[in-house]
């Protein structure tokens, strides 16, 4: 081999392995590059993701039956939004219609709700809980009341209904208030309780005795 042949291949060599660093130190800073900006934009976009429901439907009716297939409850909601990894269902404007062994029923609206249980993941116990004015009121009946309160969480399985929140009653007997209340809904029959700040009071309509 010539000297100038000598010189000429090492000469490339040393180009082939300059270029082989520099190519390295790329691909390392592009590693690097992506390893800080890649979890948080990662974290970004599976947080975006999580936010948005498995399942979206407007303007949706909900019938839940019991295991001897009667009716238990119809809900209508203007919107609701599945999440399967919390295995619950949002509510917007929720109106559910709660029916009794006697076919009697109870009406129970709401600004918002969720929605847990068989209905969405397919295990446990049904639960409804309803949010920001919540009414709920005799269907079809000839007694007349009507019970407002901020918060109220519906068992339809056992026709139970519980809120921890200040509760009016307005009836023929006139408007009781209350700082929380359980409620047999099948036996029609409410437990009501006080506290320091709210006791049970009821303030009798005039002419009630006559």
């Amino acid at each position: 081999m010539s000297d100038y042949e000598d010189h000429a291949g090492r000469r490339l060599a040393r180009i082939w392995l300059h270029g082989t660093v520099v190519a390295l130190a790329i691909a390392a800073g592009a590693l690097l590059l992506n390893r800080a900006a890649g979890p948080d934009r990662d974290a970004t976009d599976l947080g975006a993701v999580a936010a948005e429901p498995d399942i979206h439907v407007e303007t949706a009716v909900l019938r839940q039956f019991g295991a001897d297939g009667a009716l238990q409850y119809a809900l209508t909601s203007a919107e609701i939004r599945y999440f399967q990894r919390d295995g619950l269902a949002t509510l917007a404007a929720p109106d559910l219609v709660l029916y009794d062994r006697d076919r009697h029923a109870w009406q129970i609206r709401a600004a918002t709700g969720t929605l847990h249980g068989p209905s969405v993941s397919g295990a446990g116990a049904e639960l409804v809980r309803l949010e920001d004015d919540v009414v709920l009121q005799p269907v079809e009946r000839r007694e007349r009341l009507r019970l407002t309160t901020s918060s109220l969480t519906l068992y339809p399985d056992r026709q139970y209904a519980e809120t921890d929140q200040a509760v009016i009653i307005d009836g023929e007997f006139g408007r009781t208030a209350a700082a929380g209340l359980e409620g047999d809904l099948q036996g029609g029959l409410l437990k009501l309780f006080s506290s320091a700040e709210r006791p049970v009071q009821t303030v009798l309509l005039p002419g009630q005795f006559k």
